[in-house]
């Protein structure tokens, strides 16, 4: 299984040296964790790196140039970066899925893994618009490209109202059928409210991991929901 840690704009440097601490004594076998810090936070997290892969909560869809305060895909690379979460609902807001797909090409050009966030605003809003956020997100990479699609539907998030097993099986067979006709087989994760406890219900699902936010604060949850995957 796969895990995702996004922990947002929270914690300090004295936080995440705990956060360090605490992992690098509790390792889990057999699940990929990614820790995906501020990026004020990466050089600390690859400097200390040990069992875990490095993240990163977003890139720019720019290689370098006037775009003060952005981080290109080739900086996060010189740290380490494996893995790069875009298109999270936080962001959306504020960009399109043209700029999201140009984010993708700069991550897979230098060998990132994007970790691609898709998902409905409402519960039980119309299939179309997943589909469109995939074909264009995915319009400027080919089909040997790595990329891990995480499912998150909107209104789940950090309302600790989780999705059950069976509507998410539904979306995300919808994903499935849709990137593969696209021509891509990839990885696919759920977002949502997932904890220590609702993730016994969420192995249920059709999925090859989670991706979690609220939960990863919490480093002793953290730890309890990786053994229980």
């Amino acid at each position: 299984m796969i895990v995702v840690a996004n922990y947002k704009m929270n914690l300090n440097l004295k936080d995440y040296k705990i956060v360090l601490k605490h992992l690098n004594n509790n390792r889990v076998e057999d699940t990929k964790l990614i820790l995906c810090p501020p990026f004020v936070y990466v050089p600390f997290f690859a400097k200390n790196k040990t069992w875990y892969a490095l993240g990163c909560q977003d890139v720019s869809a720019n290689s370098k140039g006037k775009c003060t305060g952005q981080i290109s895909a080739s900086m996060l690379k010189d740290f380490d970066v494996t893995h790069c979460i875009v298109g999270h609902s936080d962001r959306r807001a504020f960009e399109t899925n043209e700029d999201i797909a140009g984010k993708v090409k700069q991550l897979v050009d230098n060998e990132i893994i994007p970790i691609i966030c898709v998902g409905e605003n409402k519960k039980d809003e119309a299939d179309a618009l997943i589909i469109e956020q995939l074909r264009t997100t995915l319009s400027k990479i080919n089909a040997k490209a790595e990329f891990y699609i995480a499912y998150e539907p909107v209104w789940a998030i950090g309302l600790g109202e989780t999705a059950t097993a069976s509507y998410i099986n539904k979306k995300v067979a919808i994903i499935k059928k849709e990137i593969k006709r696209l021509g891509f087989n990839n990885p696919i994760l759920y977002g949502g409210s997932v904890d220590e406890e609702n993730c016994i219900n969420l192995k249920k699902c059709k999925v090859d991991g989670f991706l979690v936010g609220g939960l990863s604060l919490r480093t002793d949850k953290l730890i309890s929901l990786l053994g229980r995957v």
